[in-house]
């Protein structure tokens, strides 16, 4: 998805903003800041997809921002606290931007650990979570600036759940948000299914369902 971050970058940040990515995975985000000159804090709950991050952002030679992937918990105040020990040490105290891009519930299992949340046991409980994460970061963003939610549905039991539309009423429910927009893009064909139409199809058929073919993207500003 590097079009996203480089979207979001242009459209919502400047040089030396401070981004945080709470779901960093392989690094995209911070690869793409690291590129447009904006310092960044990634989260990742799994040790080697962080370390493969760390490797791939320190290819991008760019010594004078900040870009760094932590192994931490983002449903953690421990995480939170060692964020803002990153954010103090630069002198300062609020992020310019926050990424959420989460796993889309059980689609795609990342690990086995149970704090991950495609390992949630239910799609409540995953919402539960999702809302955990949210609270934690919601007051580093500083006011008037941006929080992108970039989400996906999901099949279960047989039937659709329209988790981008649950998780995005999440942030709302915050009260510290106004949805400014919303973006669907179009996934056909998207790298991590390429050579692998005939295998979703399969399974698509064998199961009864539906070929998602977008996901959301929502652009949420801090209004205090």
């Amino acid at each position: 998805m590097p079009q996203i971050p480089h979207q979001a970058l242009i459209r919502f940040t400047r040089e030396r903003d401070w981004v945080l990515d709470v779901f960093a995975g392989s690094g995209t985000s911070l690869i793409k800041c690291k590129q447009l000159n904006r310092n960044s804090i990634g989260i990742e709950l799994v040790p080697k997809v962080a370390a493969l991050a760390n490797k791939l952002i320190e290819k991008q030679n760019n010594p004078s921002v900040f870009a760094k992937v932590i192994v931490a918990d983002s449903a953690s105040s421990g995480t939170t606290k060692r964020v803002k020990a990153i954010l103090a040490a630069h002198k300062t105290n609020k992020v310019q931007l926050i990424i959420m891009h989460p796993p889309y519930f059980n689609v795609i299992r990342f690990s086995e650990n149970p704090k991950d949340l495609s390992n949630a046991p239910s799609i409540e409980a995953y919402l539960r979570m999702f809302e955990v994460v949210t609270n934690n970061f919601a007051d580093l963003l500083e006011e008037g600036r941006y929080l992108v939610l970039v989400m996906g549905d999901v099949y279960l039991d047989g039937e659709y759940i329209p988790l981008a539309s649950e998780t995005m009423q999440i942030i709302r429910k915050t009260c510290l948000f106004k949805l400014k927009s919303t973006v669907i893009k179009n996934i056909n064909g998207n790298r991590g299914k390429r050579g692998q139409e005939s295998l979703w199809n399969y399974r698509v058929l064998k199961n009864g369902l539906f070929i998602f073919k977008h996901e959301y993207i929502y652009f949420f500003q801090k209004i205090r």
